[in-house]
């Protein structure tokens, strides 16, 4: 089978690295200093989702602000030995074009590099959560990164793992 496409557009976690360990480590972490009980941090879908979304899930809007910084001060500080390339990972990318491919995550841009660059990858296109208004499922990260790629969105593959993304 032969696929043609324009650019290739990739999830970050659990696609081109796995960071699995450290988000459990961070979030459970966040929701014991946040009261949270195992029953209502249980209730939510952590994976694929931008932090902003989990946390107005979870919180009172008066408290949103300070717990989002949180979660991303713990998760920042946890990517060292917390992130893992996947296998195959780096040599396909340096078998790609750098302007035919970007990284499209739910992450924050300094949460993303940090774990890009715990793992050794250096995207020239990155669509971060900072990048855009509405998360996945929402398709507005693919769309903006085809754009920005300069890419009709129906020519683009899209490599992703997480149930939102995949909605997306």
């Amino acid at each position: 089978m032969k696929i043609s496409a324009d650019a290739l557009l990739f999830d970050n976690d659990g696609t081109l690295v796995s960071s699995l360990e450290s988000v459990q480590r961070c979030w459970t972490r966040w929701a014991a200093e946040y009261g949270l009980t195992e029953e209502e941090f249980g209730r939510v879908e952590l994976h694929g989702r931008p932090a902003a979304e989990i946390v107005a899930d979870l919180l009172p809007a008066a408290r949103v602000p300070e717990a989002l910084a949180r979660i991303e001060q713990l998760e920042v500080e946890d990517t060292a030995g917390g992130v893992t390339v996947l296998p195959g990972t780096r040599a396909l990318l340096e078998s790609l074009p750098p302007e035919r491919w970007a990284v499209v995550t739910s992450a924050t841009r300094r949460l993303a590099e940090a774990r890009l660059a715990e793992a050794g990858i250096r995207p020239k296109n990155l669509i971060a959560a900072d990048d855009i208004s509405r998360g996945k499922p929402d398709p507005e990260p693919f769309l903006l990164a085809a754009a920005r790629l300069g890419a009709d969105p129906a020519r683009c593959v899209v490599f992703e793992d997480a149930p939102a993304g995949l909605a997306a």
